[in-house]
């Protein structure tokens, strides 16, 4: 990683087991070690025998599961594209994979947001009780300056306090980031539209039987 990640995104930045009030615990329930460990069941993309997976080079044996992964969505996307119409389903799914891939943001603007949240992550967690309401003010303040201007656009000055309290609701500085950079970058929004996207759709496919449908009060 670049000497220039906040520190708590290094390896040698997260918390032991031990650590602080309840550190490992918390590192251990966190989202980011599942993801890490298992990825997403395979279920949209299509089979590796299909006629688009045969336009693309098959990954060796010893490629890692992230090029497995990158090569069966390829062909999902190629296969969608070659049938011209696709279900909403598909449609939204490819919404999704496109969103993710780019986040609408360059490393450089996302390292900098988070170095900023992080920097207010730590003043707000510091401050007593006393002062803490003039503080949440206060630091909102200074966050919102230190984004850049296109990002200052989208960020007004009462969603900016709301990130400062939460930030000073989470202990663990790795999630604290997260949800603050995620939060200041629309990613919370954009991710609640797809799967607004994604339930509509799979209603849409499969839905509910009558049977299992709740019943209307009378």
């Amino acid at each position: 990683m670049s000497r220039n990640t906040p520190e708590m995104f290094h390896p040698r930045g997260a918390r032991r087991a031990g650590d602080g009030a309840a550190g490992g615990e918390v590192l251990r329930r966190t989202p980011f070690s599942r993801a890490a460990a298992r990825a997403p069941a395979a279920r949209r993309t299509a089979k590796l025998g299909s006629k688009a997976a045969a336009k693309l080079a098959e990954p060796g044996p010893d490629a890692p599961a992230w090029a497995r992964r990158a090569h069966r969505l390829a062909i999902a996307l190629l296969h969608a594209v070659e049938a011209g119409e696709s279900d909403a389903s598909t449609q939204a799914a490819v919404e999704r994979a496109y969103a993710a891939f780019e986040l609408g943001y360059g490393d450089p603007q996302i390292a900098r947001v988070a170095h900023v949240v992080e920097r207010a992550h730590a003043a707000i967690r510091e401050t007593q009780r006393r002062v803490l309401e003039n503080a949440y003010y206060d630091a909102a303040g200074v966050l919102q300056k230190a984004l850049d201007q296109i990002l200052r656009r989208g960020v007004s000055f009462d969603q900016a306090v709301e990130v400062v309290r939460g930030l000073r609701m989470e202990a663990n500085s790795r999630i604290a980031v997260a949800d603050g950079v995620a939060n200041l970058l629309g990613w919370v929004d954009m991710s609640r539209a797809h799967a607004v996207a994604a339930i509509r759709a799979a209603i849409a496919a499969a839905p509910v039987p009558a049977e299992d449908a709740p019943a209307e009060d009378a």
